[in-house]
């Protein structure tokens, strides 16, 4: 069966009939096999590894456990969408921010036993049934997803969906202003603030002397049995 195929100036070749073959990438089965294992060895393989091996083992529960399934499997997730050339926008952002927010994070906080300066008072009791909510409803999402791909072969759709592609003068102005944007907070925060710890101005703060202790305990260091609680401090 043959294809006929469109253009037009700034936009990708339009393949008619085929939804798949539209927007695919000009690379060779051999480059995108060598691309894919590429990418699952460095974002589901090495990337796991690394926070397995550097941060300093500590868990303040075993949820650390699921989080870093979650990220192996966005990680491989991720790697079939950008190889594939699809551009399935929804489905790479839901990835992505996955595995960055309910994988790396939650990981190296969970195994490490400390709690983001960000959202104290966390109870630690409540990480894995918070894990398990995340990885089932990634579950619930493949599950809907493999269901839908099913019924579609099934149903033998024939006409092929018109897929608007990416304007290339609206992204290049939207990564401008993006960048724009983030030095402006960069100038208002400081570039010290940008990369340096959150801990430091959190401890200056919040721990300025001895006089401070928990509510709980009465320890006058931060409080290492308490911390995961909503327990305030003291003078």
């Amino acid at each position: 069966m043959s294809h006929s195929m469109t253009s037009s100036p700034g936009r990708l070749p339009v393949e008619h009939g085929s939804e798949k073959g539209s927007f695919r990438s000009d690379l060779r089965p051999e480059v995108r096999w060598v691309l894919l294992v590429a990418s699952i060895a460095a974002l589901a393989v090495a990337l796991p590894a690394a926070l397995l091996v550097y941060v300093p083992a500590s868990p303040r529960s075993d949820a650390w456990i699921v989080t870093l399934l979650i990220m192996v499997w966005a990680g491989v997730r991720v790697s079939l969408l950008w190889v594939s050339g699809i551009p399935r926008l929804f489905d790479y952002f839901l990835w992505v921010f996955t595995y960055i927010f309910m994988g790396i994070a939650p990981t190296a906080q969970i195994r490490s036993g400390l709690t983001s300066t960000t959202t104290p008072g966390v109870d630690s009791g409540m990480d894995l049934p918070a894990a398990s909510v995340v990885a089932l409803g990634l579950v619930c999402y493949e599950a809907g997803r493999l269901a839908w791909m099913i019924l579609e072969v099934r149903a033998g759709q024939k006409a092929a969906r018109r897929v608007r592609p990416v304007h290339p003068t609206r992204t290049l102005v939207l990564a401008i202003a993006g960048v724009l944007i983030g030095g402006y907070f960069v100038s208002r925060i400081g570039l010290a603030g940008s990369l340096g710890s959150r801990e430091e101005p959190w401890r200056r703060d919040r721990l300025p002397g001895p006089t401070r202790r928990c509510a709980r305990c009465s320890t006058q260091e931060r409080c290492t049995r308490c911390s995961s609680r909503s327990v305030g401090w003291r003078s």
